[in-house]
């Protein structure tokens, strides 16, 4: 069992060195982590119409945006750093 553990261990120090490495030599270092995006219960109809000064009240999320290029076309859409939503 703890030998088990030290080669987790290691396997992981030694991903964490990869990533690292990448990441000076300017390659993108993806994770699959997302911001949590947490919703609430709304009591009756929501208006579609985005002007409404119901969407004023609600807090606003940002998330950020990472373009994929590890499945083809790899065009790698730069100029889109982030996205702005509202969360109920």
């Amino acid at each position: 069992m703890v030998a088990m553990a030290r080669r987790s261990l290691a396997l992981l120090a030694l991903m964490a060195l990869a990533a690292l490495i990448a990441g000076v030599a300017g390659f993108a270092v993806v994770t699959a982590q997302a911001p949590a995006i947490n919703a609430v219960y709304v009591e009756g109809a929501i208006p579609l119409d985005p002007e409404d000064g119901f969407w004023q009240q609600i807090e606003k999320a940002e998330v950020s945006l990472v373009s994929q290029n590890i499945v083809y076309p790899m065009t790698g859409y730069e100029d889109v750093e982030h996205s702005a939503s509202q969360r109920l």
